[in-house]
């Protein structure tokens, strides 16, 4: 609209003129500017305004992805959860997104308070969610699988634990112990050989540690009921 009335003065001035509505020539030369000035502006308003419009699609562009991005990992985090009781969940990822230092701190202290369906479910919850994070180590596995044990509803956690430790930590202090416990393990399922084979391996190679002087005591009844 503004470019034509532009238009329009230029085409009308010469006939205005010509009839001898404008006095001078310096008026004529006033006119002249501010029509120009006013093109300017009404170039630049147009610019500004085509701008706006496109930081506003930006800003909603913006937004429509913040929104799908934040549902999308909604759904994978409540799908990623490990499974447990519905009744009993005592972690709720989903709902406290806890950060592997509070897991861990929170597995650590329900572990030594003997509180271990709470501390097998958060140090279970530590290794699932984050499998690579430098916090996790031999100890994390252990405690995870004592607990998990001795809870008495996790015995596949129990396992997986132990296991992890006899095979990515030959070197661990747990060492010894996490096959004991794998031990036990397989007792409580009625594999009794794997049981006694395993007790055999402590009397032939490790006569010298704690573990034997533990199972030793019992050895001549391990003897008897389960090789």
């Amino acid at each position: 609209m503004m470019k034509k009335r532009v238009i329009l003065f230029f085409v009308l001035v010469p006939v205005l003129q010509g009839c001898g509505i404008y006095k001078s020539a310096k008026e004529f030369t006033n006119l002249k500017r501010t029509s120009i000035y006013l093109a300017k502006e009404n170039r630049l308003l147009k610019k500004e305004i085509t701008s706006l419009k496109f930081s506003v699609n930006e800003l909603k562009n913006k937004n429509e992805f913040l929104t799908l991005s934040n549902e999308n990992k909604l759904n994978r985090s409540i799908a990623s959860v490990i499974p447990v009781s519905p009744d009993n969940d005592l972690v709720e990822f989903h709902v406290y997104r806890w950060s592997p230092e509070q897991l861990l701190s929170s597995g650590r202290n329900a572990f030594e308070e003997g509180s271990y369906e709470k501390a097998s479910q958060f140090l279970k919850t530590l290794v699932f969610q984050f499998p690579r994070h430098q916090v996790i180590s031999d100890e994390v596995f252990y405690k995870l699988g004592i607990s998990s044990y001795e809870s008495a509803k996790h015995m596949e956690w129990a396992q997986e634990s132990f296991d992890k430790i006899i095979d990515i930590y030959p070197h661990s202090n747990y060492f010894r112990s996490a096959k004991l416990w794998r031990a036990l393990i397989n007792l409580k399922k009625g594999n009794k050989k794997s049981f006694f084979l395993t007790v055999e391996e402590f009397r032939k190679k490790y006569r010298n540690t704690e573990e034997w002087k533990l199972i030793s005591r019992h050895y001549d009844t391990i003897y008897k009921n389960y090789r």
